[in-house]
């Protein structure tokens, strides 16, 4: 798929559901982050990130190992969780670009631009 018309790799899963690499995603977004290896947390340390804090679309009984993405501060505000998959840490397309305020478009799937950030 396309994000910002640049070629991404994802993984579909049985329901249709596009999942990507997030630290692809972050990096296409030039979203800068650290990785909290004890607290399993992808921390994001820009300043222009506002997320919706939508309802989280990841279940934590899915069998899967799960990851935090945050954003930094004193109570790292929880954005979404992810899944780790063959141990890379991928979230669904959808709900980061929900979150951050990405456009998006059908047919085929693809993401735009981040709005205000």
């Amino acid at each position: 798929m396309l994000a910002r018309g640049k070629s991404m790799d994802v993984l579909i899963d049985s329901k249709g559901t596009s999942w990507a690499k997030a630290s692809d995603l972050l990096n296409i977004y030039n979203i800068p982050f650290e990785w909290d290896a004890e607290k399993r947390r992808i921390v994001l340390t820009a300043s222009d990130i506002f997320p919706k804090y939508l309802d989280d679309q990841v279940s934590t009984t899915a069998g899967l190992p799960t990851f935090e993405m945050a954003l930094q501060g004193e109570t790292y505000p929880l954005i979404m969780v992810g899944v780790f998959i063959n141990n890379h840490g991928y979230c669904r397309v959808l709900e980061f670009a929900e979150e951050l305020g990405i456009t998006c478009s059908f047919n085929p799937f693809s993401l735009g631009e981040r709005l205000g950030g």
